[in-house]
């Protein structure tokens, strides 16, 4: 991983409104998530770090230190443990660097779904925290669709629904005469 990645990442946080922490914390999420997909199914990778200075990336799993490895996914021998860690002791997890050399075609595409995720989840939640707090205010938006019994309305960063029931009104919606809706609840599960 490279500057220019970091460089993207605060490109995004940037045009989005995202905290770069966020993003930090969602390629952390992918290259554990991809790291999986290349590693043993058994291994238990537990975390990613990156060095935002360099770009340089780690990834690490978790094993227990035992007198005995059985298997050698999830378990280390103490002599191997102590290479890691000077005072490890039996029954210690260590986390072992695991990092791959490189990343296949469908952990990359893999890697790429988490971070989009990542990304839609912080902007549904901003969008969601910044209308929460305006329920029973008048909201003007500018409508998009209809059908029968509800409205799609743009409504700044966000759409919204409201239904004719809410919308207090009986006779058929115009583009000409846009409907009066007032604020009046915040779901933040819907997509």
């Amino acid at each position: 991983m490279s500057r220019e990645t970091w460089d993207l990442l605060r490109r995004i946080a940037n045009e989005r409104n995202i905290s770069i922490e966020i993003l930090e914390d969602a390629l952390q999420a992918a290259l554990v998530s991809a790291s999986k997909k290349m590693l043993d199914p058994e291994m238990e990778v537990a975390r990613a770090a990156i060095d935002p200075k360099t770009g340089e990336y780690r990834v690490y799993a978790q094993k227990v230190v035992v007198p005995e490895v059985a298997n050698e996914s999830r378990e280390i021998s103490l002599p191997e443990a102590r290479l890691y860690n000077h005072e490890a002791k039996y029954e210690d997890i260590i986390e072992i660097d695991v990092t791959p050399n490189d990343f296949g075609r469908i952990a990359a595409q893999n890697a790429k779904q988490v971070i989009t995720q990542r990304i839609r989840e912080a902007e549904r939640e901003m969008v969601f925290e910044r209308y929460s707090n305006r329920i029973g205010e008048l909201v003007t938006g500018t409508v998009q669709q209809y059908e029968r019994g509800s409205v799609i309305l743009e409504i700044g960063f966000a759409e919204a629904l409201a239904t004719l029931r809410r919308t207090g009104q009986r006779r058929k919606i115009s583009l000409w005469r846009p409907p009066a809706c007032s604020h009046s609840q915040s779901e933040s599960d819907l997509a």
